[in-house]
């Protein structure tokens, strides 16, 4: 993993940044899963995974913007598994 890079609109920069430290704090509550975020977050140190989500979602977006189409979300994205009875959700500080 690289370094997150200078270069482009530091406000862009800083607002990507952001926005993905809200989905990874959103996703820690969350029960574990199999999907790109939960393993990056178990193998990389919280601020790389967020340089790496921010390039994803830069490059997401940037692909929508080049297409003209619209964000569709895949089924993963709309769905949520609801948990095993008698299952409790283990909520981690966020630091």
């Amino acid at each position: 993993m690289g370094r997150i890079s200078k270069a482009g609109n530091r406000y862009l920069r800083r607002l990507l940044y952001l926005g993905a430290m809200a989905q990874i704090s959103a996703r820690r509550y969350r029960r574990p899963g199999d999907d790109w975020l939960w393993r990056m977050l178990q193998t990389k140190p919280i601020k790389v995974v967020a340089v790496a989500l921010a390039n994803r979602m830069a490059r997401v977006v940037w692909a929508l913007i080049r297409s003209g189409e619209s964000y569709r979300a895949t089924p993963s994205d709309k769905t949520r598994r609801p948990l095993p009875a008698g299952t409790e959700m283990v909520r981690r500080d966020v630091r």
